[in-house]
C-alpha cells in the first residue's frame, strides 16, 4: 500500500511539472525589448556617448511632476549621476512635450548651438537635450 501511495505522489507531481513546462512552451516572449523601460532606455543610447562615463549632471524637464521621467533617466544614463537643476557642466533636459524632429543627417546623432558664455546646446531631436557650459 505504501508504494501505491509514493507512485500517486510521484504521478501527481509529474502531471505538474509536465502543467508547468506546457505553460511556459505557450507563454509569449514578445515583449521582450517593446516595454516602456526598454524603448525609453533606448532614446538615451547616443546621448551617453556625449557625457562623461561617471560624475555628476543636473536634469531639467517640462514636466517636473512626473518623478518616473526623472528615475529612468537616472537608470539609462548610469553609472553618471543626476541632480535636479542646472548648476553642472552638462545638463540633461527632458521636453517630453516638444516636438519630435528628424534624426540629424550628419554623422553625430544631434545638432549644436552656440549659446553663447561658454554653453553650447546638443539637440538629439527626440525631445532630449544636453547643455554644456565650459567651467572656468
Amino acid at each position: 500500500m505504501a508504494g501505491a501511495g509514493a507512485a500517486l505522489i510521484a504521478l501527481c507531481s509529474l502531471a505538474s511539472n509536465l502543467q508547468l513546462f506546457n505553460n511556459w512552451l505557450e507563454f509569449g516572449f514578445g515583449f521582450v525589448g517593446s516595454d516602456n523601460i526598454t524603448k525609453f532606455d533606448e532614446r538615451y543610447k547616443d546621448v551617453k556617448s556625449l557625457l562623461p562615463r561617471q560624475g555628476v549632471a543636473g536634469f531639467i524637464t517640462d514636466n517636473p511632476g512626473r518623478v518616473e521621467e526623472y528615475y529612468l533617466t537616472q537608470y539609462s544614463l548610469a553609472p553618471l549621476l543626476l541632480e535636479p537643476g542646472k548648476t553642472h557642466e552638462y545638463v540633461v533636459s527632458l521636453y517630453q512635450n516638444a516636438p519630435v524632429k528628424e534624426r540629424p543627417s550628419g554623422p553625430e546623432p544631434y545638432t549644436v548651438a552656440d549659446l553663447g558664455y561658454g554653453t553650447s546646446l546638443f539637440d538629439f531631436g527626440n525631445g532630449i537635450k544636453v547643455y554644456r557650459t565650459e567651467q572656468k
